[in-house]
């Protein structure tokens, strides 16, 4: 399985042995921009590697292949979260992952994270554009793209069926963590994507004050590591999917 943007070992940190100072999760949803805000997050030096850790069928297959070599069979959750904590937390004692609701919902339930981590915090990123999000989902979904470093595998096919379902999913996933904090009396610190690309560095304190972390966060678009992906053609479907829903006059 080829290695994906946050998986290499080149993001690996030297190894840390003591107790966690804090750790948080960034609450996303498909197309939000989360792998911007991990990348962000992580030219910090201050906020561990969050990474979407818990894509079991993908990331999590790279990753403890190489943190866990020993191992004869799939490792525990357990023993993959602390091949990741030695690995993937800065000196100062800060860890962070990402993940879409349905997959960390589980881990929820079966207390591995509250017992794991303890009074881990919440980040939740979103977009104020639903539909570009949508749009955006569709097009990495149907070329394999999901990341500016990935090449496309195939060619997209405009389908108002697949943005109408990708709405959906969005819709929901938002609908579901607002009940999940509202339900276990959650206070996150919420990004907004639009605010985090006019304004990278403010952005990106509010979260390190929000994680209680002491530290000038000074952070460059350009040295994300990734880019931009949106190319005329989300302008152009947006404008297609509108036109769709118009009634002729």
């Amino acid at each position: 399985m080829k290695e994906t943007f946050l998986s290499g070992a080149e993001f690996d940190l030297p190894l840390y042995e003591a107790k966690l100072r804090g750790a948080y999760i960034i609450c996303s949803t498909p197309r939000s921009g989360s792998t911007l805000l991990c990348a962000l997050l992580k030219n910090t030096g201050v906020m561990g590697v969050p990474h979407e850790y818990l894509h079991l069928t993908e990331h999590a297959q790279i990753l403890w292949k190489r943190l866990v070599p020993n191992a004869q069979s799939e490792v525990t959750i357990v023993e993959y979260f602390n091949a990741l904590v030695k690995h993937r937390t800065t000196k100062n004692g800060i860890f962070g992952f990402k993940a879409h609701i349905n997959q960390c919902l589980p881990f929820y339930q079966n207390g591995f994270i509250p017992h794991f981590f303890g009074d881990i915090k919440h980040v939740e990123i979103r977009r104020r554009d639903t539909l570009g999000q949508a749009i955006s989902s569709v097009i990495a979904s149907q070329t394999g793209k999901w990341t500016s470093d990935q090449v496309a595998s195939k060619q997209p096919e405009f389908s108002p069926e697949l943005i109408e379902g990708a709405l959906t999913t969005i819709v929901y996933q938002n609908y579901l963590w607002e009940h999940f904090f509202k339900l276990n009396a959650i206070n996150p610190c919420i990004v907004y994507y639009e605010d985090l690309l006019d304004n990278p560095s403010s952005e990106i304190q509010r979260i390190v004050d929000y994680i209680g972390v002491e530290s000038s966060a000074s952070v460059a678009l350009e040295k994300a590591g990734i880019s931009k992906e949106a190319t005329p053609l989300n302008e152009e479907w947006r404008n297609r999917f509108n036109a769709a829903l118009k009634i002729p006059r």
